[in-house]
């Protein structure tokens, strides 16, 4: 009886600890603005050195 207590009073323990997170910050618009503006740039590059690599690839057969 004394096992089975112990074991209910850790399971209820270990799912309360893993409840819901409390809210994520909320991130101002201008820094919303500049994530979504650098994500656009980080595509670029991608694209771009995907062509670079392409071109050097090509120049080397």
């Amino acid at each position: 009886m004394l096992k089975t207590l112990l074991l209910c009073t850790v399971a209820l323990t270990a799912l309360a600890a893993c409840g819901p997170s409390p809210d994520a910050p909320k991130i101002a618009p201008e820094a919303r603005k500049d994530l979504e503006k650098a994500k656009g740039v980080e595509s670029t590059v991608l694209q771009q050195d995907d062509a670079a690599r392409k071109q050097i690839d090509d120049a080397s057969k």
